[in-house]
């Protein structure tokens, strides 16, 4: 699934869930507000299930 979301919202899924950083980390590494990395956070999972989804849709038998 994350092969297949765009590389900013890969990153921010990653430093947030695999790495274990604060949103105001991952703010002051990216440069950008803690709302804007709370939003982007908000967005890349929502793309993520959107692709998880449509990458394991159940296929008739």
């Amino acid at each position: 699934v994350l092969d297949n979301i765009p590389d900013g919202d890969r990153a921010v899924l990653l430093m947030k869930y695999q790495d274990g950083m604060s949103i105001r980390d991952i703010a002051e590494i990216l440069d950008k507000t803690e709302s804007a990395i709370k939003m982007k956070l908000k967005r890349a999972k929502a793309k993520a299930q959107e692709t998880k989804n449509e990458l394991f849709k159940e296929q008739p038998i």
